[in-house]
C-alpha cells in the first residue's frame, strides 16, 4: 500500500543520531539530506473520504507545480497518480495536454484499472495508460 494510503501520520524523528549544532562537515551525506531532528508535518487524520481526497488532489496539484519549476513539463510523458481514498480500484491522474505549472486540484480525472473514466473532468480526460 502506498504511503499516502497509511492511517498513522506520527513521524518519529531521530535527533539522538543527529546533533543539531553538528555542522555540515560532521555530518555524512545521508545525514545532510535528512530533516536534522527536525518534526515534518504528516498527512491529517480525516473524518470523510471527500475531504482526504480534496486534500491529496490539492497536494497532488502542488506536486505537479513543483515539477514543472524543476524543469519535467517537457513533452506529453509524464505523469502523477494517486489512488482514490474511497475506491481502491480508482486512481487519480493528470490529463493530457496541459501543463504541469497550470494543474489545479479540480483538473484531475479519475479512472479505473482497465483506463476507463469514472469521475471528474471529462472534458480533458484524454490520456495513455
Amino acid at each position: 500500500m502506498s504511503p499516502s494510503a497509511i492511517a498513522e501520520t506520527d513521524i518519529v524523528t531521530r535527533s539522538e543520531n543527529i546533533s543539531s549544532h553538528q555542522s555540515s562537515d560532521e555530518m555524512t551525506a545521508l545525514e545532510s539530506m535528512g530533516h536534522r531532528g527536525r518534526s515534518m508535518p504528516g498527512v491529517p487524520k480525516f473524518t470523510s473520504y471527500s475531504s482526504q481526497r480534496q486534500w491529496q488532489l490539492e497536494h497532488m496539484a502542488g506536486a505537479f507545480r513543483v515539477f514543472a519549476s524543476e524543469g519535467y513539463a517537457e513533452g506529453i510523458s509524464g505523469h502523477i497518480s494517486v489512488r482514490d481514498p474511497e475506491y481502491e480500484d480508482r486512481f487519480w491522474i493528470n490529463p493530457l495536454g496541459v501543463h504541469f505549472g497550470m494543474l489545479k486540484a479540480s483538473d484531475m480525472v479519475c479512472v479505473d484499472l482497465e483506463g476507463n473514466f469514472v469521475g471528474a473532468n471529462s472534458v480533458r480526460m484524454a490520456f495513455l495508460l
